[in-house]
């Protein structure tokens, strides 16, 4: 793995090797925006675009994990009294 910084934005690269099989993701701002399988581009699912993709970032949790909520930061906080 790699990271570099280019006009601000982070990039970084991942290859892995597996049966004889190259794969690389390019993430950046640590998004996935390139996704290769031995030289051949592969879909990206969920990405509309690398602009698009960067401009929601901070989103990580989908809105089906158990980990995510709406509205801030219900069961976060204890109460002691």
């Amino acid at each position: 793995m790699s990271t570099r910084y280019e006009n601000g934005r982070k990039m970084t690269t991942k290859r892995t090797f597996t049966n004889g099989v190259e794969t690389v993701k390019e993430y950046e701002n640590d998004v996935l925006v390139s996704h290769t399988v031995n030289g051949a581009p592969q879909a990206i699912r969920g990405a509309l675009s690398a602009s698009s993709a960067a401009a929601t970032s901070s989103a990580v949790a989908s809105p089906s994990s158990p980990y995510h909520r709406a509205g801030g930061h219900h069961g976060h906080r204890r109460h002691h009294h």
